[in-house]
């Protein structure tokens, strides 16, 4: 009976595992900005990225950072999909 009930519990557990698998893998993945800091508005940074295009990313308490940044500085920012800033530092 042991044997059954182990054996049980172990199905169960592979079974739930690749969903696991599958929820790692359809988030979104974070993307890497780098470019110049145009302006700063509070907590959003206006960022002309090295397209020359403009992008408005948020940053916040929980955002990673070496020091902060002011306008005219190169960064490389890594960004959530939902354009919130995980790191922020200055590169030459």
């Amino acid at each position: 009976m042991k044997g059954v009930t182990i054996a049980s519990v172990i199905v169960t557990l592979c079974l739930g595992m690749p969903s696991l698998n599958v929820m790692a893998q359809d988030a979104p993945p974070s993307q890497i900005i780098r470019g110049v800091v145009f302006s700063i508005n509070g907590q959003v940074y206006l960022v002309r990225d090295l397209g020359g295009r403009f992008v408005r990313v948020q940053v916040d308490k929980n955002t990673e950072r070496e020091r902060m940044i002011i306008p005219g500085e190169h960064i490389e920012a890594v960004v959530a999909p939902d354009g919130h800033v995980i790191s922020l530092k200055p590169v030459q």
